[in-house]
C-alpha cells in the first residue's frame, strides 16, 4: 500500500484545506519512509479510519484448533486442561422446573511458541459467541509459525449412560459395588449411607477402567423423586448428597452427559 494512492479529504474549512495541501508532500514523504508494515498500519488507522481492532486482526496470527471423535455423541466442550481439579454441581427440582448449575468449565491458557522461542497466548476473541471456542487470537505477527502445546481437552458424551435403582438403608451404610460403563471411562457405585430421614450420601469411585489418559470430570444426575442433588467430583472420587421431600427407601437415578478430561499433550504446528 502506497500513500500516493490515498486522497486526503477534509471539507471543514478552506483555511485548513490550504494548510494541509502545503504540508501534504512532506507528510507523504515521511510516511512513505516508514517500514512497509508500519506504513500500512498508519494509513489504515489515520486515513482509511480502520478501528484498532480491525488493524490488529489484519496483522496478528489467528489459530484454529479442530477436534473430532469417532462416536458422534462425543462432543468437544473446551480446549485445555481444567483450572480446578474439583468440580461441584447442584440439581434442584423446583416449581418452575429443573435448575442446575456447577463449576469446572474454565480451562488453563494455551500457548504457542514461535521460531524464536517466544510464547504467545491463544486468546478467546472478544466477540466470540459460539461455544466451544475453536478459533483464537494471538499477538504473533501474521506470518509467524507457531508450535502450539495442547495438554488436554474436555469432551462430553451427550447421551444417557445408565439408570440406577438404588435402595436406601433405614440407617447406616450399604455397600453396592456396581460398575458403570461411561463409554470413555468407567466408574463404580461404591456405597450409599442414610444421613437423615430425608437425605442420603452416594459415593462413586471414578476412573476404574483401563483408559489411563482419560479421566471423568463430572456427569449429570436426575431423579424425579429427589428435591435436590449436590455433587462433588475430585480425582477418583465423587460424592453425591440426595435430598428428598419425604422419607424414602428407594429411588431411581438417571446418569447422563459425562464429561471427560482427555490428556494428550499434543503439539500442533501452524503453517
Amino acid at each position: 500500500m502506497n500513500l500516493d494512492d490515498v486522497e486526503i479529504k477534509d471539507d471543514t474549512n478552506l483555511e485548513k484545506q490550504v494548510f494541509l495541501r502545503q504540508d501534504q508532500e512532506q507528510v507523504l514523504k515521511i510516511i512513505n519512509s516508514f517500514p512497509k508494515t508500519d506504513r500500512e498500519i498508519f494509513i489504515r488507522r489515520f486515513f482509511l479510519l480502520f478501528t484498532a481492532r480491525d488493524i490488529s486482526s489484519a496483522y496478528k496470527l489467528g489459530v484454529q484448533l479442530i477436534a473430532s471423535f469417532q462416536d458422534q455423541n462425543m462432543k468437544l466442550r473446551a480446549f485445555g486442561r481444567p483450572v480446578n481439579a474439583t468440580v461441584q454441581m447442584t440439581v434442584e427440582n423446583l416449581e418452575q422446573g429443573l435448575v442446575s448449575h456447577g463449576t469446572g468449565s474454565q480451562t488453563e491458557a494455551i500457548y504457542g511458541t514461535d521460531q524464536a522461542g517466544v510464547k504467545h497466548k491463544l486468546e478467546v476473541p472478544a466477540d466470540a459467541n459460539v461455544r466451544p471456542v475453536a478459533t483464537f487470537e494471538t499477538d504473533a505477527p501474521k506470518d509467524s509459525r507457531l508450535s502450539v502445546n495442547l495438554p488436554a481437552l474436555l469432551a462430553t458424551y451427550e447421551k444417557s449412560i445408565a439408570s440406577l435403582a438404588i435402595s436406601i438403608p433405614e440407617d447406616g451404610e450399604k455397600i453396592i459395588n456396581r460398575d458403570i460403563d461411561m463409554v470413555a471411562q468407567k466408574a463404580t457405585v461404591k456405597s450409599i449411607k442414610r444421613l437423615s430421614p430425608q437425605s442420603a450420601e452416594l459415593v462413586f469411585q471414578l476412573n476404574t477402567g483401563d483408559e489411563k489418559y482419560v479421566g471423568i470430570s463430572s456427569f449429570h444426575v436426575y431423579s424425579k423423586d429427589i428435591k435436590k442433588i449436590s455433587l462433588e467430583f475430585s480425582g477418583d472420587k465423587a460424592v453425591m448428597i440426595l435430598e428428598f421431600d419425604r422419607d424414602m427407601d428407594e429411588t431411581e437415578l438417571d446418569i447422563s452427559w459425562p464429561t471427560f478430561v482427555i490428556n494428550g499433550n499434543w503439539t500442533i504446528n501452524t503453517k
